[in-house]
């Protein structure tokens, strides 16, 4: 059977009994968990001692964890035990060490698929290290600000309509695109500024490639308009984006956590929630950014085109 191993870290700046007191207890795991946020009424049954718990829904399938050993407050064991969409049982572990003010958390799992899906080892290692990546971001938040400002609305299928837009195409790596992202909107509005150009609706991305295997990602990021200027500003680019119907998931909370977003809806579509419409891209448009108000209020949503 096809092996794989995942390992992820992060600092947290807090002190180890913190971190570990909230990794232990599974009644906290719904407020970080990177696949829960997914399904917030997914059926949760804890076990009575405290050491695992099991879950049932819809959209996030099912399966139970279970504690297996513990080595003080330093690392926690469990087998992860998949049941839908897929049966596998798999190793995992939180390791925590203490760094001076912070405690360094990864989370590790070691597992294998069934012989007949040898073909998706690689995105799955790729696709379940984000959503570790994500679940530490939500761990760490919640530990340092007693929260996770991170708030998931599902209003479902929408109609959205076409525009004009004026943009920016952007080859990256998928770590740098919150970076890229507010560099090129800044050059984007000075040129639009310069040449008299009038915004017509919110910002937005639409994402064009994903290469799991290279950790990059290409994007046309833009401003809806109204009309265009004889010649287009050097770097930029024009387009059109049609009539659509879109499935929304709707994220108030920091840019960091927009993963949360694209996971959930992609979880939804893989419960076929909503049927994805082929050959049109996804994308996120930006009805409350950071240039209204905190980060914790900014108004994300994701938009999936559907049949």
């Amino acid at each position: 059977m096809p092996k794989y191993s995942i390992r992820k870290s992060i600092m947290i700046d807090a002190p180890l009994d913190r971190v570990h007191t909230i990794i232990r207890d599974f009644k906290i795991w719904p407020k970080w968990s990177p696949w829960l946020i997914a399904e917030p009424n997914a059926t949760l049954t804890y076990q009575p001692d405290g050491n695992g718990y099991s879950w049932r829904g819809n959209i996030v399938g099912a399966g139970d964890v279970t504690v297996t050993r513990e080595d003080g407050k330093n690392a926690i064991f469990y087998n992860l035990q998949f049941l839908k969409p897929f049966k596998s049982l798999n190793k995992t572990s939180f390791l925590l060490e203490q760094h001076g003010t912070q405690v360094q958390v990864t989370w590790t799992m070691d597992g294998s698929l069934p012989f007949f899906l040898f073909f998706l080892k690689n995105m799955i290692v790729t696709m379940t290290g984000m959503d570790f990546e994500r679940g530490l971001k939500m761990l760490k938040d919640l530990v340092e600000l007693a929260e996770v400002p991170c708030e998931l609305e599902f209003p479902g299928e929408g109609q959205v309509a076409g525009f004009r837009y004026l943009g920016i195409e952007v080859q990256c790596p998928i770590s740098d695109i919150q970076t890229v992202m507010s560099k090129d909107f800044e050059r984007l509005k000075s040129a639009m500024a310069q040449h008299g150009i009038a915004a017509a609706g919110v910002p937005f991305i639409i994402y064009s490639k994903w290469c799991f295997k290279t950790h990059t990602c290409g994007f046309t990021m833009g401003y809806p308009v109204s009309s265009l200027p004889r010649e287009v500003p050097e770097g930029m680019v024009t387009g059109d984006l049609p009539d659509l119907r879109t499935y929304q998931v709707k994220m108030t909370g920091p840019y960091r956590h927009l993963g949360n977003a694209w996971s959930a809806g992609m979880f939804h579509g893989r419960a076929k929630i909503y049927r994805q419409k082929r050959g049109v891209y996804p994308f996120e448009t930006y009805e409350r950014t950071l240039d209204d108000g905190p980060e914790e209020e900014a108004v994300t949503v994701v938009h999936f085109p559907v049949v």
